[in-house]
């Protein structure tokens, strides 16, 4: 009986363990694998564009189903690959036939496939758990692709090219690091909500609104060629430690605003000599309540005349602040809850307008 029953069990496993296989169509131009259809939209070679905007589920699945594009093949046995994969749930039930059926999408896995077009490709699959790409190409993603997968947590290769609006979005249990290999901007939001610990990117030259607003357990950031922080771009990054941004020129409002373990050493690094614009608008608040800052902060900004508004409010550890280069104008709060009795040496400056409650 013992046997039997170990028999049966292997059988069940087994069972779960199959890898779908994938049937191409070359008439109907669909890709099936019993449950899902997709539809290809071109063909080259043995090279396959899928999308999923147009397509269809079968009934049921609300257990959770995968998509495993690992094998393909035809009638005749003649084996594909999905090098790329168009949007799987579009952004609403009026663009994707498969919107109905996102929310039992588990895992997509296509180990051939380098790029994911389309917007909103995986939007709101709030049960997609696992994404695997091809890990020897240059991963290209499109915009929001995974907004709002909140269940992601896997997720390969981890090198991609670039990072778009909205690309990660929400995905809350997305840990660990990325490095972005190409040359475009990190787009508003990418990030936002994520729980990436560490991300680098050689040729990145910007980070968008809010790129890595609320990342909670970002603790390192390297970025050589970025120019310009846009608005809140680390904002409340609660953990962010180590920020080597060398080529920065634009900081913009809000930008690290409650990084509350920066010291001043990166801020002092941030704050050189290149630097072209802090704030934006008339608002500033680039570091408030940085708290870590502690001891003497360095001004040394040769294009940079006045302090804008609330730009050091709330940053309590600060004792003393030296302008190397002079100002003009401290905005409103600018200064406000730093340390009782530090010391602001204006050096050469000639103030002319000082904000409300400025020190």
């Amino acid at each position: 009986m013992k046997s039997i029953g170990l028999m049966v069990a292997f059988a069940v496993l087994s069972a779960f363990s199959v890898r779908a296989e994938w049937t191409y169509d070359d008439g109907a131009m669909t890709i099936t694998d019993g449950f899902w259809t997709l539809t290809v939209k071109t063909v080259s070679g043995t090279d396959l564009t899928v999308t999923g905007l147009t397509g269809s589920a079968a009934e049921g699945g609300e257990e959770g189903r995968a998509i495993d594009l690992t094998e393909v093949k035809d009638g005749a046995g003649v084996s594909y690959r999905v090098v790329n994969f168009g949007g799987f749930s579009g952004q609403n039930s009026t663009k994707s036939t498969l919107w109905a059926k996102k929310d039992i999408l588990t895992e997509f896995i296509a180990p051939h496939c380098s790029t994911i077009s389309g917007e909103y490709a995986f939007n709101q699959c709030t049960r997609l758990t696992k994404v695997t790409l091809n890990e020897a190409a240059d991963v290209s993603l499109s915009a929001a692709a995974f907004d709002g997968c909140a269940s992601l947590a896997f997720f390969a290769p981890r090198k991609v090219k670039s990072a778009g609006v909205l690309l990660f979005r929400n995905c809350v249990k997305l840990t660990e690091a990325f490095e972005l290999t190409g040359s475009a901007g990190i787009g508003q939001e990418a990030f936002a909500g994520t729980s990436l610990e560490r991300i680098t990117g050689s040729n990145v030259p910007t980070v968008g609104k809010l790129a890595f607003s609320n990342c909670v357990k970002l603790k390192s950031v390297n970025f050589p060629n970025v120019t310009m922080v846009d608005e809140r771009g680390f904002n409340g990054c609660s953990l962010l430690e180590e920020v080597a941004l060398p080529s920065v020129k634009i900081i913009g409002a809000y930008a690290f605003n409650s990084c509350v373990l920066l010291d001043q050493d990166d801020v002092n690094h941030l704050l050189h000599q290149k630097i072209e614009q802090i704030g934006q608008n008339g608002v500033g608040a680039c570091f408030m309540g940085c708290q870590g800052i502690k001891g003497e902060i360095v001004w040394n900004m040769p294009m940079i005349t006045a302090v804008p508004p609330s730009c050091f409010q709330g940053c309590a550890n600060i004792s003393r602040v030296v302008f190397k280069t002079p100002v003009s104008e401290i905005g409103g709060g600018a200064f406000k809850g730093i340390s009782p009795g530090a010391e602001i040496y204006l050096g050469r400056s000639i103030i002319t307008t000082y904000g409300r409650e400025a020190v």
